[in-house]
């Protein structure tokens, strides 16, 4: 069994220790720099401002913005934490950009979140080291189970890059197109597509899949109004049978409360201010046979497998199954999929920055 993890272990450095009325500047002033800053102040850290490379305002949440120019020579003594948490871009320029405007400490994502996780919350995959090393099973676990080279090397540099020891990794990119590609369109396709799209945002994967296969009827569920309305008049003009559900999935029905009006990120929340009905995709399709199921539902993915069974025993469709939402993921997703229907192949691809938008593909035995 490979023992990659226990070198991972073994390679960990100590993370940059905080301590209450310590001075900081936070990099970036976006929402994730904002709460970071918020979470900083309840710990007891002094926040003395933002760094921004282009600064669109003065001031934000009452401290100052600063661009790299602006700053003093003291102000490159005081911590500087990473407060960027996106897929847009990578983490390695953005330390790369702070230590050549000369902060001596640059606290990265990690170890500002390992102390004020109790603020900040979920915040997709991010998590402590620590965690992934309590989980060094599961991951060796997962690892044996995928299906190719390709599969393997990027679980272990995910998890290396999370434990911040591949900062490089963030950088990186599969070339191959995300959802529909030679894993779960191995062939040009001539029989037509019975597509379920959990996530369906305002169509636009509909649209890229039409580019690879002819579809034959597509399911579309997005539960947030604005991206619905966007789906529907999307959805509308390309002719084809399709059914557009302002829905969310999950194991079954319910009444929830939701984050919305955030575009692709909007998701299940229970301060949310928006209500939604979930479905389980086997109450709702009652039998009807899918050939591709994705699903990029923030969080939610675990729970709409679990309401799709039947589905998956009886269709045994192929899956695009997003991987980022939770740090356990990488394990608990798999391992539902093999409770559920034995006999799938995993694979792992990455698709964007900072390990944001990595998928589990999985495709059923023949």
């Amino acid at each position: 069994m490979s023992d990659w993890i226990s070198s991972l272990s073994q390679g960990l450095a100590a993370q940059t220790l905080l301590l209450p009325g310590q001075e900081v500047w936070i990099f970036g002033c976006g929402g994730y720099g904002r709460d970071l800053a918020k979470a900083g102040l309840k710990f007891g850290l002094k926040v003395r401002g933002f760094v921004q490379s282009k600064p669109e305002q003065r001031c934000v949440d009452e401290l100052p913005v600063r661009s790299w120019g602006e700053l003093q020579a003291a102000d490159l003594n005081y911590p500087l934490l990473i407060g960027i948490h996106n897929c847009a871009t990578p983490l390695d320029s953005l330390v790369q950009l702070a230590k050549a405007a000369g902060f001596q400490t640059v606290v990265n994502l990690w170890s500002s979140y390992v102390q004020l996780e109790a603020w900040l919350g979920w915040r997709y995959w991010l998590a402590s080291p620590q965690y992934l090393v309590k989980h060094a099973d599961d991951l060796r676990r997962i690892h044996s189970r995928l299906a190719d080279d390709a599969s393997r090397l990027c679980l272990e540099r995910v998890v290396a890059f999370r434990m911040g020891l591949d900062l490089g990794y963030s950088s990186f990119r599969h070339e191959m197109p995300q959802y529909f590609n030679e894993i779960t369109l191995p062939e040009q396709r001539s029989t037509p597509v019975r597509y379920l799209d959990g996530g369906a945002y305002n169509g636009d994967s509909l649209q890229l899949l039409l580019k690879h296969a002819p579809v034959e009827c597509a399911w579309l569920f997005e539960p947030d109004v604005e991206n619905y309305t966007k789906l529907t008049q999307n959805v509308r003009s390309l002719q084809l049978r399709s059914y557009c559900l302002p829905l969310a999935l999950s194991d079954r029905y319910a009444l929830l409360h939701f984050a919305g009006d955030q575009g692709a990120s909007a998701h299940i929340n229970h301060a949310g201010t928006h209500s939604i009905a979930t479905v389980a995709i086997d109450d709702f399709l009652c039998g009807e046979r899918i050939d591709l199921i994705k699903l990029d539902i923030e969080g939610a993915e675990a729970a709409a497998l679990q309401g799709a069974g039947n589905t998956l025993r009886n269709s045994r469709p192929v899956l695009a199954i997003s991987a980022y939402h939770r740090p356990d993921d990488l394990w608990v997703l798999p391992d539902l999929i093999d409770s559920i229907c034995s006999g799938y192949r995993f694979y792992l691809r990455q698709h964007t920055y900072n390990s944001f938008d990595l998928v589990l593909y999985g495709v059923a035995n023949e």
